[in-house]
């Protein structure tokens, strides 16, 4: 619904335009056309008439940004978004004439997909008006012939008339492209409709505004760091890696058998070269290593990543498909029903607090959200929607239906910031698990000795003034603040005794027993050897 309004609005402007044409060439060929004098315009009032169409034009073009505005308010339409995306699109083209490139957006209907393809842009502002320019001079010239009975194949002339029209259209037509090639390097300009491809790039841009001093710092610096992160060899390898399956699914429709018989410049077919490439990115995975790469350091990559490295990447077959394929269904429907009635939840402010009775008056600034019996509900649209979808059907998706039945059956709280951040700390303070608090210990919970030796560490002596002593001493000092009470225990004598007595088990348990000062069996019997005494009589 989007562009095909905007196309019939394009046209309209482009009309509204072209008026001022027509009358000035019914102005220039007014005895020749015979229209004024047919229906009664005097010359005089044929010039008031043009004044008048330059005149509307002008305020024609400011009521229509209160309209396109309307639209956007009323039906949900982002037009200055979706206008704003095409010129994106129209300054990174690939080619200079729209017209010649061959890919077409198939996700838009398609008889919309050519004019998805022009952009809006001044290519197909141009395109339209030739073609209403031609329409009307060729209405005209019938016209003409009609009114002084003029009969085309009779005139002997006739070829070498046409003959010479072509042959000025063909030479109009080098000269014009002569132009359009034209270089001023004094004033800027690169010729008409020039890609950056195929004259300049980004970086001339930006040392162009540099120089001229158009933009705003901001805006500059925000170009060059979008230019620094392009060039690097990281950022091309994660968008590589991050759009494998995108890139794979849609390689087929950007290669056609002509181009992979061509030979690349290094002297191989492109087809050897696209088998390479697709090899490579079949093995490119997220985490995944490249040859070369030594296995006993992590990459940046495993470490952002975390479990997510793990997890299958198979495609989703049967009921996982069907789970996936709904949830996905109704993750997209909650996110365009929640857009459409954005505009509804804020008209419904006040200015008077729910909780404290705080007016927007005395400073505060007023927030409203959805409710449930009056308390504020952040699942209250998945209710609403649920009950739509009972209402009417689960695949219903009309959006005055569902304006109406959320107009019908929605409730709202106007809450002012300070108890939103009242309630938000008492939900966190409620959350946190205090001390001691908890369940009560069952005797299955309880550890034994056995599984407690895991836990135990070796000592190790830290010194206080050092960066770890001051660490351990912040945090020894933040959990007594939390715990309480005085410090140190009564008995942290005893429990420190009790934790050198499992130390010197386990390490007796793992073969440590000179360590923990227990002398092993042939030990003693050295010492006692040691100290035997034999006498021998010769």
């Amino acid at each position: 619904p989007l562009m095909e309004s905007y196309s019939v609005y394009s046209n309209e402007v482009t009309a509204l335009i072209l008026s001022v044409f027509v009358n000035l060439f019914l102005m220039a060929f007014e005895k020749e056309t015979q229209i004024p004098e047919n229906y009664g315009i005097k010359p005089r009032d044929l010039l008031y008439y043009t004044f008048f169409a330059v005149y509307i034009t002008m305020w024609t073009l400011f009521v229509d940004i209160f309209l396109l505005n309307c639209q956007e308010l009323i039906h949900g339409w982002k037009v200055y978004d979706y206008v704003s995306y095409q010129k994106y699109r129209f300054s990174v083209r690939e080619t200079r004439w729209m017209m010649d490139s061959r890919v077409l957006d198939e996700s838009i209907a398609e008889p919309m997909q050519t004019l998805d393809l022009m952009c809006f842009s001044s290519q197909y502002y141009f395109v339209n008006s030739l073609y209403a320019m031609g329409t009307f001079i060729g209405m005209f010239g019938i016209t003409t012939f009609i009114r002084w009975d003029y009969i085309i194949f009779s005139d002997q002339a006739l070829m070498l008339i046409c003959c010479i029209m072509f042959v000025f259209g063909d030479l109009m037509q080098r000269f014009l492209k002569f132009l359009a090639d034209r270089k001023f390097r004094r004033i800027g300009w690169r010729g008409l409709w020039v890609t950056k491809q195929i004259e300049g790039t980004v970086d001339d841009d930006v040392a162009a505004k540099l120089a001229i001093g158009e933009g705003r710092q901001a805006d500059l610096e925000q170009e060059r760091l979008e230019l620094q992160a392009l060039n690097s060899e990281r950022f091309r390898h994660r968008f590589l890696e991050r759009n494998r399956p995108w890139i794979l699914q849609h390689l087929v429709e950007l290669l056609t058998p002509e181009s992979l018989e061509t030979i690349g410049p290094d002297g191989r077919p492109v087809v050897e070269y696209i088998r390479d490439v697709y090899a490579e990115l079949m093995a490119m995975g997220e985490g995944a290593r490249r040859p070369g790469d030594r296995s006993d350091i992590s990459s940046d990559e495993d470490e952002e990543q975390g479990p997510a490295k793990d997890w299958p990447r198979e495609p989703l077959q049967g009921a996982s498909l069907a789970i996936a394929r709904l949830w996905l269904g109704k993750a997209r429907k909650r996110r365009a029903f929640w857009k459409l009635i954005t505009g509804i939840i804020d008209a419904n402010k006040d200015t008077t607090c729910a909780i404290c009775k705080r007016t927007t008056q005395m400073g505060a600034k007023m927030l409203v959200t959805l409710a449930t019996n009056g308390n504020a509900d952040p699942y209250a649209i998945d209710r609403l929607i649920l009950g739509f979808e009972t209402q009417y059907s689960p695949t219903e998706k009309d959006a005055n239906l569902w304006r109406a039945y959320f107009r019908a059956n929605a409730e709202f709280i106007t809450r002012c910031d300070r108890c939103v951040n009242e309630l938000e700390k008492a939900k966190l303070d409620r959350d946190a698990r205090k001390p001691g608090a908890g369940a009560r210990t069952r005797p299955g919970d309880i550890s034994t000795e056995e599984s407690d030796d895991e836990v135990a560490f070796d000592p190790m002596v830290v010194v206080r003034e050092s960066g770890e002593g001051r660490m351990m001493s912040k945090w020894l000092n933040a959990a007594r603040r939390r715990l309480g009470g005085e410090f140190p225990r009564p008995d942290a004598r005893k429990q420190m005794e009790r934790y050198a007595e499992k130390m010197r088990k386990r390490k007796l348990k793992g073969g440590k027993k000179k360590i923990a000062g227990e002398k092993t069996h042939d030990e003693e019997m050295d010492e006692a050897a040691a100290k035997w005494i034999v006498k021998i009589n010769a």
